[in-house]
């Protein structure tokens, strides 16, 4: 019995490895690809990120905040901030902890619609302005209720302005 000769095989082996590089080398090319690109995208939003910041001012209601818990159905608080970093800086959310009668809540509210900053509208590096939020619901009252009130931003959301009562 005589097997394949060295030449026939050779070129089956050959064609098997480039057949093998003909499937993988797509597959391998958007992983990279996509690997890098993600990567980078990670890297650029990290960059963006350490040149934002934005503080309250302090010359605006109480170190910045100016809220009323106490009116019925028409709860407000009002933030008036500054940008004192290198981008614009938009799309804002409050995070506020209330003491309650049931313990310390953490409550969430997004602007009204009116003071929030877009993409399109953004609060530019210097600019100040007020941020209403747009509480939905009645908060307990009582001017010690308010204990510490966030001015946050969905962008890069570990970058904040933080407010606490002194009390």
């Amino acid at each position: 019995m005589k097997g394949i000769s060295p030449l026939i095989a050779a070129i089956i082996l050959i064609g098997i490895v480039v057949a093998v590089g003909g499937m993988l080398g797509p597959w391998i090319y958007r992983l990279t690809f996509s690997s890098g690109k993600n990567l980078y995208n990670q890297t650029q939003n990290q960059i963006f990120c350490n040149n934002m910041a934005y503080d309250f001012e302090y010359d605006y209601g109480i170190y910045g905040i100016h809220w009323n818990f106490d009116i019925p159905d028409g709860d407000w608080l009002a933030a008036k901030i500054t940008n004192t970093g290198t981008v614009n800086v938009y799309d804002f959310f409050f995070e506020l902890e209330l003491d309650t009668p049931s313990g310390i809540e953490i409550k969430h509210f997004d602007p009204k619609e009116e003071t929030q900053k877009t993409r399109t509208n953004p609060l530019k590096p210097g600019e100040t302005a007020v941020i209403e939020a747009n509480i939905t619901e009645d908060l307990p009252s009582g001017e010690d209720t308010l204990k510490r009130a966030k001015l946050m931003n969905r962008i890069c959301p570990d970058v904040y302005a933080l407010w606490k009562s002194s009390i």
